[in-house]
């Protein structure tokens, strides 16, 4: 059994808060627009994803990390040395 998800970051008191949902495929426009309804404590939004796929095999109680992609940041300025 194979599932992937998008983890949420938003800001947090002393880390950022996380929030796991379920995705079809790695979509980042679909991830996008799923960020648009994730509201944290204290109305904190999120300033970025990732994807992660989760596995298991029909006799194992847990599923384990197999594959996760690089940080997708929402918003913001992009900035160089210049």
């Amino acid at each position: 059994m194979k599932r992937h998800f998008v983890q949420f970051f938003s800001p947090g008191t002393f880390m950022a808060e996380q929030t796991d949902l379920s995705i079809d495929t790695w979509d980042v426009n679909q991830a996008m627009k799923m960020a648009h309804g994730i509201k944290e404590r204290y109305d904190a939004t999120p300033f970025g994803f990732k994807f992660i796929t989760r596995e298991r095999a029909d006799d194992e109680l847990d599923s384990k990390l197999v594959s996760k992609s690089g940080m997708y940041f929402l918003g913001g300025t992009i900035l160089t040395l210049e």
